[in-house]
């Protein structure tokens, strides 16, 4: 008796992770967030497809997960992520749990048109390539980030407003000192030099202090622009600053 008990017992809970394990995403689409949308979703909770996805009014396009079952015992989920054909591309490994969020080993592209809008704020438009990102470490909270290392590019960058200018390739670097995350910026194959940094501290609260040197070839067109942007010093150098709060609270973590 006691060996058939253990036998129906046994079925039981294999059944029940089968159960788990083949769960169709699409039962996931009711507990998501107003945010979230999602236009059709195939595969199972372990390993799916969304398409048409969108948070607010950000383009994701398609989404494709595989889930990590080990972190669950620590109430954390872990996924590998990828993004096609949506304002952010890339793909990566993902962990979440209440209040952080961590990316490792993450290559992100962001289309230009999401990135005059993160801009627009500061009073211009810019153009050229997708800004590439190369992420080994970043992890943020809604106090602030917590850890950042990594890279990004802006091929063919350019300044469409309030002064048309040109600023080549933009190069940064991301580091975390302390309680403060540092992007700090310079440019290539431009006859403006972009050098300077933004600094993201507790409260997401920001500062950017970016300075624009004309070089020796730099047309007097392009010296006039960049007066647009601010007062030039006798060299004719401009330098733009900027503060504060990026409303990450909104989005929820």
């Amino acid at each position: 008796m006691k060996g058939l008990l253990a036998g129906l017992g046994l079925g039981l809970a294999a059944f029940l992770v089968f159960l788990i394990v083949t769960a169709p995403a699409r039962l996931v689409v009711p507990l998501l967030p107003e945010a979230l949308q999602v236009v059709d979703l195939e595969g199972t909770v372990w390993s799916a497809s969304a398409r048409g996805v969108r948070v607010n009014d950000l383009d994701l396009g398609q989404v494709d997960w595989r889930l990590h079952a080990l972190p669950l015992a620590w109430a954390t989920l872990s996924a590998a992520v990828a993004l096609n054909g949506g304002q952010i591309q890339g793909q990566g490994e993902i962990r979440y749990r209440p209040g952080l969020v961590r990316l490792e080993d993450t290559t992100l592209s962001v289309n230009g048109g999401l990135l005059s809008r993160l801009v627009e704020d500061l009073g211009i438009t810019v153009g050229g390539s997708a800004l590439e990102l190369d992420l080994p470490l970043l992890a943020v909270t809604p106090d602030g980030p917590v850890a950042a290392q990594g890279v990004c590019l802006w091929r063919d960058a350019r300044l469409n407003a309030p002064a048309a200018i040109e600023l080549g390739e933009v190069h940064g670097v991301l580091r975390q000192d302390g309680d403060t995350a540092t992007l700090q910026i310079r440019n290539q194959k431009a006859p403006l030099g972009v050098g300077g940094e933004i600094s993201f501290g507790p409260e997401w609260v920001y500062a950017a202090r970016i300075q624009l040197t004309p070089g020796p070839q730099a047309p007097e067109a392009l010296r006039e622009n960049l007066k647009l942007l601010g007062k030039a010093d006798r060299r004719g150098r401009v330098v733009v600053e900027d503060t504060g709060q990026i409303p990450v609270a909104e989005l929820g973590l």
